[in-house]
């Protein structure tokens, strides 16, 4: 990867990381020949820190892979990427805007794909990973509720 990482996910075909910038690299996990790369949502910003560490450009979610499908969101849309090349495969809105916060990773069920979401009211945002169809959307009880990893 020619950007620094800040966090990956591996199958056995490739290895897909979040960069610091806020974009994403691709490389085969056998050689680390590079596969494609997707711009960061908002190009020439940079990481910022702030009380629940660190803020990437365009608040990028870390990667997930089921099958031939990369999930991440940024900017408050999760989006599909093919494994193979990187084109986006279909866009789910979460509806709350480019500065969505996203709590903690991203996590990877069946065939679904959850985001712990903040913002005006934080809430679960469950989508299909073959579809990008969502699933649903689920309020927290506490808006706190999903700091609690962060010690806040």
């Amino acid at each position: 990867m020619k950007e620094r990482p800040w966090s990956c996910a591996l199958s056995r075909e490739i290895l897909v990381g979040r960069t610091l910038a806020g974009g994403l690299e691709a490389v085969r996990p056998s050689d680390g020949k590079p596969l494609w790369k997707a711009a960061s949502p908002s190009p020439g910003d940079r990481a910022a820190t702030s009380n629940r560490g660190v803020v990437l450009p365009g608040r990028g979610s870390s990667p997930l892979i089921q099958d031939d499908v990369v999930v991440t969101m940024e900017a408050g849309v999760v989006r599909g990427r093919a494994a193979t090349d990187g084109k986006v495969r279909w866009e789910s809105d979460t509806g709350g805007g480019e500065e969505t916060e996203l709590f903690g990773d991203p996590l990877l069920g069946d065939k679904v794909a959850f985001f712990s979401l903040g913002g005006g009211a934080a809430s679960v945002y469950a989508v299909d990973v073959r579809s990008g169809e969502r699933l649903w959307v689920e309020g927290f009880t506490s808006h706190d509720a999903p700091t609690a990893g962060y010690g806040l």
